[in-house]
């Protein structure tokens, strides 16, 4: 395996470990800012919203306008500050801004990450450096989810969002190594 697709692969492994740590107790940090299960739904909605609308218009971007490595870093440092005003949610209106955010973030991250990893496969093994992928990501989103329900109950939200903060930072400083290329 090449070294742009080992870098992809890592900065994508601490993305989703970040991504994994808050998902299956999601709802409980919406109940614990005063939200319920329809303030869960609809902050979700409206990450995935702006990701969908976003997401075709930035690809377009990164293909005539913007340097795929650049966005890649530009994205994972909006998901770390992202995570960071996780820490400054009081109200449900502060949680639909911050999926706003988070939504921008990976719409940048992804058109650019999945182009670049596609154009550094190695020819003939395209299913199996998929296949990398797909395992770093189901095993790093595994793990995260019980860690971030270890952290959160033997210490606190606050402290999840700024771990998450660090491993979306450790997947920004993996693709300096891309831009160096």
């Amino acid at each position: 395996m090449n070294l742009k697709l080992k870098l992809l692969l890592y900065a994508s492994v601490f993305g989703n470990f970040s991504s994994g740590l808050l998902g299956p107790i999601y709802a409980l940090f919406v109940q614990n800012i005063g939200g319920n299960v329809l303030t869960a739904s609809i902050s979700f909605a409206i990450y995935t919203i702006t990701f969908a609308l976003l997401t075709t218009f930035i690809g377009k971007l990164e293909d005539t306008k913007f340097n795929k490595e650049k966005m890649i870093f530009i994205g994972y440092l909006i998901l770390t500050i992202g995570n960071l005003f996780f820490l400054f949610i009081e109200k449900e209106f502060h949680l639909y801004l911050v999926q706003v955010l988070m939504g921008i973030g990976v719409s940048v991250v992804n058109p650019a990450w999945e182009a670049l990893y596609s154009l550094a496969l190695d020819k003939g093994k395209e299913s199996s450096e998929w296949s990398y992928w797909n395992a770093g990501a189901g095993l790093s989103v595994a793990l995260a989810a019980l860690a971030g329900g270890l952290i959160v109950k033997y210490y606190s939200f606050n402290l999840l969002f700024i771990i998450m903060a660090l491993f979306h930072l450790i997947s920004a400083l993996v693709t300096i190594f891309l831009l160096k290329k």
